[in-house]
């Protein structure tokens, strides 16, 4: 009897290891989805930051945020929250250029789970969410305000003109 129990004892140690190994896979796998999510959302606020800036500069100072608590205030709210790192619990290590926030990224030094979203990535802390510059070669696209920019294409008249003063000029 006395060898039975430890027997189950033994079995049911056996079962709950794996199912904790199971467990915190699914868990790393759940905190990556969310390093995502956040660091995209982070990432995709810093730039619609930027491209207002020419609308907000006469309330705002600085083209980039400074702190990521500006993206949460009003009068127009970039991000719900400031997020936190899910993976190290907290806060995102900033990426900055001189005092200008350009990004962010973790702290964590573990290696990524997710090796599709992550490749080229030995650690969580390699994976950087930072918004693109902006393309200064660019111009308000009238057709769609909401579009930050287009690329700027010279106009049939500019194109024409430019075809014009050529064929005038050679002999």
């Amino acid at each position: 009897m006395y060898i039975i129990t430890m027997f189950i004892v033994v079995m049911i140690g056996i079962a709950l290891m794996v199912i904790g190994q199971q467990w915190s896979v699914v868990m790393k796998r759940e905190r990556e989805a969310e390093l995502w999510f956040r660091g995209n959302r982070v990432k995709e606020a810093i730039e619609r930051y930027v491209a207002d800036y020419d609308v907000m500069k006469s309330v705002r100072p600085h083209r980039y945020p400074q702190t990521l608590q500006e993206l949460t205030t009003l009068p127009k709210r970039y991000l719900p929250v400031v997020y936190q790192d899910p993976i190290t619990g907290d806060d995102f290590e900033l990426i900055k250029s001189g005092t200008d926030i350009r990004g962010v990224r973790s702290r964590s030094l573990d290696v990524p789970f997710d090796q599709v979203r992550f490749k080229h990535a030995k650690t969580y802390h390699d994976i950087r969410f930072e918004a693109m510059p902006m393309n200064t070669n660019c111009q308000p696209n009238p057709n769609n305000p909401l579009l930050p920019c287009q690329p700027n294409v010279p106009t049939p008249s500019q194109a024409d003109k430019k075809a014009d003063i050529s064929q005038m000029s050679s002999p």
